[in-house]
């Protein structure tokens, strides 16, 4: 009885730890930076893109660039959204510079990169820079989360 109670233990263990694995594999820190955020405009979401409001109230700058990254909810974790292409990939390096009190809207295609999304929930990740000055700023990624229906 003892032997059976022990294996009982750690295969709920086991199981436990595999599950939680799964939700901690986010690779970016999301937090709620209280001078910037993004949002979906529109009502325009489709399987391949959307359009993004961006704004920034901080004192300094707020800089975003056009960089992103799809997740999916599944089972109640956050996972990576399969990218389609093969081999390496870039975004293009620009810096949207939106001054204190501002925003501006960015228009997203991402069936170059991960092609028509299924039914699902998403969220999409982005970042802005606080910048302060040259080699003075502090990164925040920041997400918004959306549902494709059909």
């Amino acid at each position: 009885m003892r032997k059976l109670l022990i294996l009982l233990f750690a295969l709920t263990c086991l199981l436990t730890a595999c599950s939680t694995k799964e939700c901690q594999n986010n690779k970016y820190v999301l937090d709620e930076f209280e001078y910037a955020s993004i949002e979906i405009v529109d009502n325009n979401i489709t399987d391949t893109g959307l359009t993004l409001k961006l704004t920034y109230n901080g004192e300094n700058s707020g800089t975003y660039g056009s960089w992103y990254e799809l997740q999916v909810k599944e089972r109640d974790c956050w996972v990576d959204v399969e990218v389609v292409v093969d081999g390496e990939y870039a975004f293009t390096d620009i810096g949207y510079q939106v001054p204190p009190g501002g925003s501006f809207r960015l228009q997203v295609d991402w069936e170059w990169l991960y092609g028509a999304l299924s039914k699902g929930e998403y969220r999409i990740i982005t970042r802005v820079l606080d910048f302060r000055g040259s080699g003075d700023f502090d990164e925040h990624y920041l997400s918004a989360e959306f549902t494709i229906i059909d």
